[in-house]
């Protein structure tokens, strides 16, 4: 990131000023990868957190929640991590980036997408990739599971 100098700055400051008083921090991403450096930022500050809201699906909220317990990352997770890596993405290194900080500070991980498994509650296909909707679109899902 070009400015990692600005952004530490202001990262800094948001940190010591709205953290404090927020009840909900949320950060959105343009490329895969460059938000890493973001939540590296915030490693040292994730004390003040109680817990991550995950853009993840929530057919795998059980691969997380195993992985908090035991440090490792389960074949459903690996799956996952290959099919983006094929894709030209590094999810790995931000899942173990945020995964290991809420494991050491005790913080909750929940998993917000849309479904990638059918179920009673996501019966929807949508028309876009490959997952199972509750609602008409995943950004409605992600919304109503926050």
């Amino acid at each position: 990131m070009e400015d990692t100098k600005n952004l530490e700055i202001n990262i800094s400051e948001f940190i010591s000023n709205v953290v404090e008083t927020s009840d909900l921090v949320a950060f959105g991403e343009t490329k895969h990868g460059d938000h890493n450096q973001v939540f590296q930022l915030f490693t040292n500050n994730m004390s003040r957190f109680t817990g991550i809201f995950l853009e993840t699906p929530v057919s795998l909220q059980s691969s997380i929640d195993n992985y908090l317990e035991n440090e490792v990352f389960n074949e459903r997770l690996e799956q996952m991590f290959a099919g983006a890596e094929r894709e030209g993405k590094d999810i790995r290194t931000t899942f173990n980036l945020l995964l290991d900080c809420a494991r050491v500070n005790g913080l909750k991980v929940v998993c917000i997408d849309s479904s990638k498994i059918e179920t009673n509650e996501y019966f929807r296909q949508s028309p876009f990739g490959y997952y199972w909707l509750r609602g008409e679109s995943r950004n409605e899902d992600m919304f109503t599971n926050v």
